[in-house]
């Protein structure tokens, strides 16, 4: 007669076979005949897990901890099990019971510390996936984990520096050096993130991610032939990797044609798909259509995408018209306050700012080609310091302005070690302006504006995956936001006067080479050739703008939206544009 040994012989070799389905029959069978056998309800959880039978898996290794509760690896697999089907909380249990039979079990803290991640404890994640190591210091997945908890936690140096380790102990560990470049990339190591990311394709061919992401940091090159490329490879591997798909499409160099359209619409009529994928496959299908000049089609589909993000988002006007109210209520004080002696800085911060979509992005190109400016981009130190320093009515608003500035150039001297001038082209700044001149009286601040119809289209055309733009998804609603925005900066521009550079991007592309000499004569900068032909300036450029300012300055972006006029007009005929006050020196 067969022993459950036998059996649990035969399991563990289709196993090892690679033949999952064959292992979980084999294993019901088995758990028939011998009900009360922890291994083989264990055996039965793990074939469940590897042939991707989720509910199967929680159900067999529960009836083995239930069979056997003194079995720490029977937790562990449970908690495996449980994290697969998206159970987290109680895979966190299930760690935890493992780890409490076996405290020394690395296995186990690593993986609480993967799920406790999930849940967004970034600290806890931590401490459990560096216990793992100091139990295994050669375990390369802890080490890896304990790197995404420190991106996690923005310690991304310590965190680059535990991708490599995990990498020197396992160097085809694919997902490592993929969040290694994500890692660099957030640095600034732009050349050594883009190798990592073909570390990871090397480890991993047909790794999505991998090839999406090398695809953004070419066309943040300015290699959009080989980054269209890669987009390419990025959707062969994953066909409905909707991210991909809006942003290959979005790419004047990734080819698109009517095979295109149609791959699009039946991948959209996956239902597995999250609310998400099909928002952002939406977008995608916008831009294809645009692209093919299927206009009306194109229009109903950005419509279609818009009402959903909306909806996903549960945004209300009304909340921006309230923090509205309260910025001015809140910075008038800062205005009324005496004016505080700062402490001197090596840093000299050119704050470029205004609607997003407005221009800030060429505008930047053209500061950071004088040979004296470094770029720094989009910086979130500005908001991160100053938000909740309006809330703070108890202190002094002398001190709020010296932690404001401390704070930040704190976090500026991490990316920029040396001294010297450079831009924040944060475009959301326009948000924290008086805070942001008590904080830096000797600093330069440009904002940038244009045709606000434009601007709105620009913002209602686009998937902004970061959040913060929640307005953008509904026509009444950006031109409501712009209007708040237009009220704030004019109110602002009485208040500031000359402090303030105000740039009409419109006027910039019409008559650039007297646009610039104003800016440079306001940032008490010389005209180098550079800045004339910005096209020319081969620095990375993170933002939705990052293909059309590899071309020459032109003037035809601000009429983009006027193929679609009939169907935002009635919206949007009310809308003013900013305009800066009677006397404004420049």
């Amino acid at each position: 007669m067969q022993d459950w040994r036998d059996s649990y012989q035969q399991i563990r070799s289709l196993l090892d076979a690679g033949r999952a389905a064959e292992a979980v029959e084999q294993a019901e069978r088995s758990v028939a005949v011998y009900a009360d056998n922890y291994a083989l309800w264990e055996l039965l959880g793990i074939s469940a897990r590897r042939a991707g039978m989720h509910d199967l898996a929680v159900k067999a290794l529960t009836r083995a901890v239930t069979t056997d509760s003194t079995q720490p690896t029977g937790h562990n697999n449970l908690g495996n099990a449980l994290r697969d089907d998206k159970q987290y909380r109680s895979a966190v249990e299930a760690y935890q019971h493992a780890i409490a039979l076996k405290p020394d079990y690395p296995e186990a803290h690593n993986n609480h510390g993967a799920v406790r991640r999930l849940l967004g404890d970034a600290e806890s994640a931590l401490n459990s996936c560096q216990r793992a190591v100091a139990l295994r210091p050669n375990y390369a997945e802890a080490h890896h984990n304990s790197g995404m908890a420190l991106c996690d936690l923005n310690r991304l140096d310590e965190a680059i520096e535990a991708f490599r380790s995990a990498i020197a102990l396992n160097p085809t560990l694919a997902e490592a050096h993929y969040y290694l470049g994500n890692a660099l990339s957030d640095t600034h190591c732009h050349e050594e993130a883009i190798a990592s990311y073909r570390d990871a394709i090397a480890a991993a061919p047909h790794f999505p991610e991998a090839h999406y992401s090398l695809a953004n940091a070419l066309r943040d090159a300015g290699s959009l032939n080989e980054a269209a490329q890669h987009y390419g490879a990025a959707l062969a591997a994953g066909p409905t990797f909707a991210t991909g798909w809006r942003t290959a499409t979005s790419m004047g160099a990734f080819p698109v044609d009517m095979n295109t359209l149609e791959q699009l619409k039946i991948v959209k009529q996956d239902a597995t798909l999250s609310d998400s994928d099909h928002c952002e496959l939406g977008f995608a299908l916008y831009q294809t259509c645009k692209r093919l000049n299927r206009l009306e089609e194109g229009f109903d589909f950005l419509q279609e995408a818009n009402s959903s993000r909306r909806a996903q988002l549960g945004y209300k006007p009304t909340h921006d018209s309230t923090a509205f109210k309260d910025l001015f209520t809140e910075c008038a004080r800062w205005f009324d306050a005496p004016v505080a002696t700062m402490e001197p800085s090596p840093y000299e911060p050119i704050f470029i700012l205004g609607m997003p979509r407005s221009g800030t992005t060429l505008v930047e190109h053209i500061v950071s080609s004088h040979s004296d400016v470094r770029d720094l981009g989009e910086l979130p130190f500005a908001r991160a310091a100053a938000a909740p320093l309006l809330d703070q009515a108890d202190t002094a608003i002398s001190e709020r302005a010296a932690d404001l500035r401390q704070h930040y150039l704190a976090r500026v001297a991490s990316r920029l070690p040396a001294a010297g001038a450079f831009t924040d082209k944060m475009p959301q700044n326009f948000l924290w302006l008086p805070l942001l001149m008590r904080a830096f009286p000797d600093a330069k601040f440009v904002h940038v504006y244009r045709d606000p119809r434009a601007t709105c289209w620009s913002l209602y055309e686009r998937f902004f995956p970061a959040g913060g733009l929640d307005f953008s998804y509904d026509l009444n609603d950006v031109a409501h936001y712009y209007g708040l925005y237009r009220d704030w900066m004019q109110w602002l521009s009485l208040q500031l006067g000359a402090r303030l550079f105000h740039l009409n991007y419109d006027q910039l592309t019409v008559e650039p080479e007297h646009t610039i000499g104003r800016l440079a004569d306001y940032l008490d900068l010389s005209v180098e050739a550079g800045m004339l032909a910005p096209h020319e300036n081969a620095r990375w450029v993170r933002t939705a703008s990052n293909e059309q300012i590899r071309r020459p300055i032109y003037a035809s972006s601000s009429n983009q939206w006027r193929v679609f006029e009939h169907h935002v007009g009635a919206q949007w005929d009310h809308l003013l544009p900013f305009s800066p006050p009677d006397g404004y020196p420049f």
